[in-house]
């Protein structure tokens, strides 16, 4: 199995189900080693995020109090953004899982709810491949863009430290909004 498709696999299931950080951050290593492993590290986290939204489907299904229970044990997320996703999809349904990137609202949010309140598993697995791939394409595009354009005279080393400094102050932010 290639790098691309072992990290992209892994990130976008670890996202999709208990795991905080978003799959951009892997894709924009995966930019550094190349177009190739960055486009297939993309497809290949959309496909992560599916199985990984398919089972927390599955679980907010049977079990949605223990999983919520778990939720709002992760940071970033507590009962209030919980209960938002509750009343998007209640009002909005699929829809809502389009303004969860905009909201920085976690995509497991929505995959629960789906499955709490049991719409059907194949629609939702459908609207999943947008409502994450267009994310994962921008973020893949932007990261291509950067190295083999602005950043084109930057090694490698240079490239991936500017990375971690952006991922760690848009970290710092994200969470101190949501602490709010």
């Amino acid at each position: 199995m290639g790098l691309g498709i072992a990290i992209g696999l892994a990130w976008g299931f670890a996202e999709a189900t208990l795991f905080v950080l978003v799959p951009d951050v892997a894709l924009t290593y995966l930019a550094i080693a190349g177009p190739r492993e960055a486009w297939i590290g993309c497809a290949a986290a959309v496909v992560g995020a599916l199985i990984g939204g398919a089972l927390i489907y599955r679980w907010g299904a049977r079990a949605p109090s223990s999983l919520r229970a778990l939720f709002v044990r992760i940071p970033a997320i507590d009962h209030r953004e919980v209960a938002a996703v509750r009343g998007r999809v209640g009002r909005s349904g699929f829809t809502a899982l389009f303004l969860g990137p905009l909201l920085g609202t976690p995509y497991k949010l929505y995959a629960a709810e789906a499955g709490r309140r049991r719409l059907p598993l194949s629609r939702f697995l459908l609207i999943s491949i947008p409502a994450r791939g267009i994310r994962f394409v921008a973020a893949t595009a932007l990261s291509l863009w950067l190295v083999g354009g602005p950043l084109e005279m930057w090694s490698a080393g240079a490239i991936a430290l500017l990375a971690t400094g952006f991922w760690i102050l848009f970290y710092a932010g994200y969470f101190r909004l949501k602490s709010r």
